[in-house]
């Protein structure tokens, strides 16, 4: 249990320190593409109602009937937004013994329906919380340990999970018992270290989208976990640019497991709305001016029915920060800063 720890929190440093590298050093040079940019409408901010700073949000949980719940950096306090009325809110979640004892870091959370539910990374139970009947319900599953996971239907979910016998990760499919993959991940022997990615769920079908964080690629595959097909993002780095690197230790078959520089981080976050997949890429690509990249976020579009690039937009920085994530719905863009959620009017793209 200690070591899988270890391994969790050797992966966070490394993604953090590769990232203010990558900012610092990859943009000040050619990357190989170029970037189309569509002639949207502007992005314009819209006012909302309530706090938006009470608690630190730090990602999107889920979406019910048209509202859209945050996590943060309390795990027993939720945020929500309702997006036609643009009205934030704050949810306390009650049953406090399951968040004693357990620090922020450890909880993955997700949401569909009228459900949002909270797992405790390494432990066999997971809570459901009913949002229209403010209830919350303790569920148990096998035990096992996990990076990142997604709602298929109330009671059934695919995690990226630890396997011990290949030291990686692969994808599973959970409700009371697990069922495994069958070669949808690739194999490196390096607890994941180089394939790790973001979980999203496409919205309104059955399919998943697995996106890496360090090379041009993501799987899209069903909720038997059959791949559907696998697409290519417009940037180069066809692979991780750091190499896997093993220090021998005693009573460890693949010693302990590092990266042997800093991992170039190229897809920070992304969301789905309508069979697009929306990338928020840290790339410049060789026709954008490094002071454009120093302002704004590129969002590139993708079609995932046919892998086609659509094209790019700009969303700008608040304060000095660029957008940490977004999610679309209608006409709405919802982007999460590091101090502050914005709501922006959006036209998405004709298909």
């Amino acid at each position: 249990m200690a070591k899988r720890i270890r391994i969790i929190v050797s992966i966070i440093v490394l993604v953090v320190f590769g990232w203010f590298i990558f900012l610092h050093f990859v943009n000040d040079q050619k990357n190989g593409f170029l970037r189309t940019f569509l002639r949207v409408p502007p992005i314009n901010l819209v006012k909302m109602t309530g706090d938006n700073t009470a608690y630190k949000i730090n990602g999107i949980s889920g979406v019910t009937a048209g509202t859209i719940f945050f996590r943060t950096d309390h795990p027993d306090q939720l945020v929500s937004l309702d997006i036609d009325k643009r009205i934030i809110a704050t949810h306390h979640i009650a049953d406090t013994a399951f968040f004693s004892n357990t620090a922020v870091g450890n909880f993955c959370i997700t949401g569909d329906s009228n459900f949002i539910y909270i797992f405790k990374i390494n432990c066999p139970k997971y809570l459901s919380v009913d949002i229209s009947k403010k209830q919350c319900r303790e569920h148990y599953i096998p035990s096992f340990a996990f990076t990142r996971c997604a709602c298929i239907k109330p009671g059934n979910f695919v995690f990226r999970r630890y396997d011990d016998n290949l030291h990686d990760q692969i994808f599973s499919k959970v409700n009371s018992i697990i069922k495994d993959e069958n070669e949808l991940s690739e194999v490196h022997h390096d607890w994941g270290m180089g394939t790790d990615g973001m979980l999203l769920k496409n919205d309104g079908t059955a399919q998943f989208v697995y996106l890496y964080y360090k090379k041009n690629s993501y799987l899209v595959f069903d909720s038997t976990l059959h791949l559907i097909s696998r697409g290519k993002t417009i940037d180069t780095f066809t692979s991780r640019r750091s190499q896997i690197k093993r220090i021998p230790a005693k009573k460890q078959k693949w010693g302990i497991v590092t990266e042997d520089g800093p991992a170039t981080i190229s897809n920070i976050s992304a969301c789905i709305y309508k069979g697009l997949l929306y990338v928020n890429s840290r790339l410049r690509a060789d026709n954008e001016i490094k002071e454009n990249i120093e302002e704004y976020s590129s969002i590139d579009i993708y079609r995932l029915k046919d892998a086609k690039y659509l094209g790019s937009f700009y969303i700008p920085r608040y304060k000095g920060k660029q957008i940490r994530s977004l999610f679309i719905y209608k006409s709405t863009l919802v982007g999460i800063y590091p101090s502050a959620l914005r709501i922006y009017n959006f036209k998405p793209p004709v298909q």
